[in-house]
């Protein structure tokens, strides 16, 4: 069974419409959204890179995740930007753990890629498989560990020693991190001055205070309105860079004061030629 990964699993939403940069961090984080809502980034936020050739072509992927952004022991939810010449593409997502994966050769989908092994408890799990296929990260099921109930044995065992049994040499892959007191300033991005946890644990009323703000710039953002770093109290240390927007919110486009007067001459005119033909047939029935 073979399907396209669309999307990371957790807590990333991307846009359908997958753009080429010239920089894939700066591509990720002014796309990541977290589910749910809130800030994007918090003060203690880090950003995990891996440079990794997944399509054995020589020239190494680069995949991407907030550290936080994980699904249980399933590991991270990585975003995949494919280079081409100096240009970076979002061609799809995957969930693993660094730490558990095999890169290289695979035999069962004739081509080379990424194996992880998608646990489901008790030592049960599925071998799945991530190759690029026409430009798109697409994954393939290879494989699944499951105990016999009368033997006990392991169904399933020789596929998942060939990837991460003893004789496989374990391939531990170790990110880069990248923290957010390095990123936020440097794509001018706004975080949140306090840590994930300590949101987490704050009043509601806290809460929606920091989750109007983070909307706020997103609005700035969306309406490519000249964000610069603010000099406030959340800026202090440079544990966190901010945004203003006091000077865009509610601005109006210059064009809309002339669209709402010509508008309004339209309709004049629309209602003056009804009352004027109006009247022309009632003289009409009248004579």
């Amino acid at each position: 069974m073979t399907r396209v990964v669309q999307s990371v699993v957790v807590a990333l939403a991307f846009g359908s419409v997958a753009q080429a940069s010239v920089d894939p961090v700066k591509d990720y984080l002014e796309r990541f959204s977290p589910l749910g809502g809130g800030p994007r980034f918090f003060s203690d936020d880090t950003l995990l890179r891996l440079d990794i050739d997944l399509d054995g072509d020589g020239q190494k992927e680069v995949l991407l995740s907030i550290a936080r952004n994980r699904n249980g022991k399933q590991g991270n939810g990585w975003a995949v930007y494919k280079r081409e010449k100096n240009i970076f593409n979002y061609v799809g997502g995957i969930t693993f753990s660094e730490s558990k994966i095999f890169v290289g050769a695979l035999e069962e989908v004739h081509s080379h890629g990424l194996v992880s092994f998608w646990s489901s408890g008790g030592g049960e799990g599925s071998l799945l498989a991530y190759t690029i296929e026409n430009g798109t990260v697409t994954e393939t099921k290879i494989g699944e560990l499951e105990r016999d109930e009368n033997s006990e044995r392991m169904r399933g065992q020789a596929v998942f020693d060939k990837y991460f049994g003893e004789k496989q040499v374990a391939i531990h892959y170790q990110a880069q991190e990248i923290k957010a007191s390095e990123f936020g300033p440097k794509y001018n991005l706004w975080v949140a001055p306090l840590t994930f946890s300590d949101y987490l644990s704050a009043p509601p009323s806290e809460q929606e205070a920091i989750e109007s703000r983070s909307k706020q710039i997103k609005d700035v953002d969306r309406t490519n309105g000249q964000a610069t770093p603010s000099a406030g109290p959340e800026n202090s240390g440079g544990s966190s860079s901010t945004v203003s927007a006091e000077n865009t919110l509610g601005a109006k486009p210059p064009f809309s004061v002339g669209r709402n007067i010509l508008i309004s001459i339209l309709l004049v005119g629309v209602l003056c030629g009804a009352h004027f033909a109006m009247r022309a047939r009632k003289m009409q029935d009248g004579k």
